[in-house]
């Protein structure tokens, strides 16, 4: 059981990775593969109503879809940015590490060399400050499917990770709304075999037992929500991570560049501290001090003298 636990969260480190009713939803159900601009305007008008109020206390709509073999997270947001800077900073693959590392379990992001397609390595592990040579390795191939004046999507995917998962994807398309704000679709992504499925029941009946995702599937006897837990539970806690990376890197941008860098760390913690509940694993000033660490590594440790 042990070894099963310890592989669980090798899984979830790479999982980690990848950005409502109880039924899977129709547009999650299509898969990546059916986002479009049309279809981001037609979902922006069918939420438009309910952004504005809602569990959230931001303009915020999150789905997941769990099946046998794969999990499934899509965050649906308006934010307030220009279009054009979530354009400029996620056509490039240096931005996504910006948000990457942003993660707890992010160790390292680094682009190497200038091969084409362009590929990220990736360095994830335990919340923890951790040797790079304990942190499971993945390498993401970086693609940029539109980059319009009205439309924006770019993707992130790895044909593997450990305990015979694969597919990983993650998946961010864009509309602007006006000269201030865009629209904004998120999608985190993996499947499972047996032996990923067999960690994950490890985990969840030990160290992920109480916790929590965000879709309310009932109320207790005050009237309190409850929520969603188990598979599901755990790719809404990481897709939510990583729409608040976006966010902070975005709100950053107008900063010197000196000072982005703080300002995304500070953003980023403030926003998982406001949904606590499902997403606080350290004190900030421990967060800091791990990134601080971590970021002054990845300056100093060039990508291909990583095996």
């Amino acid at each position: 059981m042990q070894a099963s636990r310890q592989g669980w969260r090798r899984l979830l480190a790479i999982a980690s990775l990848v950005l409502c009713s109880a039924a899977p939803s129709a547009w999650a159900a299509n898969g990546a593969q059916a986002d479009s601009a049309p279809l981001l305007r037609q979902k922006y008008q069918a939420l438009k109503e309910n952004l504005g109020a809602n569990q959230f206390g931001r303009p915020l709509h999150l789905e997941s879809v769990e099946t046998p073999s794969s999990l499934e997270g899509d965050i649906f947001a308006r934010i307030d940015h220009p279009f054009p800077a979530l354009r400029a900073a996620l056509s490039r693959p240096e931005g996504w590490c910006e948000v990457l590392i942003l993660h707890i379990n992010v160790k390292y992001c680094r682009v190497p060399g200038d091969a084409a397609p362009a590929r990220l390595l990736v360095k994830a592990g335990r919340k923890e400050f951790q040797s790079l040579e304990r942190a499971h390795t993945a390498l993401f191939r970086f693609n940029l499917d539109a980059a319009e004046a009205s439309w924006f999507q770019a993707s992130l995917a790895a044909p593997t990770g450990p305990l015979g998962t694969r597919n990983y994807k993650v998946l961010v398309s864009a509309i602007p709304l006006s000269a201030n704000q865009a629209f904004l679709h998120l999608r985190y992504s993996y499947e499972f075999g047996n032996i990923g499925a067999m960690a994950m029941s490890a985990y969840l009946g030990s160290a992920g037992r109480d916790k929590v995702g965000f879709t309310i599937v009932g109320r207790d006897a005050e009237g309190k929500p409850e929520y969603i837990k188990g598979p599901r539970g755990i790719v809404e806690r990481n897709a939510m991570r990583y729409y608040l990376a976006i966010d902070a890197v975005l709100g950053a941008l107008g900063l010197p560049p000196q000072q982005q860098q703080q300002a995304r760390l500070a953003t980023w913690f403030a926003g998982t501290e406001q949904y606590a509940l499902q997403l606080h694993e350290l004190p900030r000033a421990d967060y800091f001090d791990i990134k601080r660490r971590e970021l002054a590594r990845q300056q100093e440790v060039a990508p291909e003298t990583i095996e």
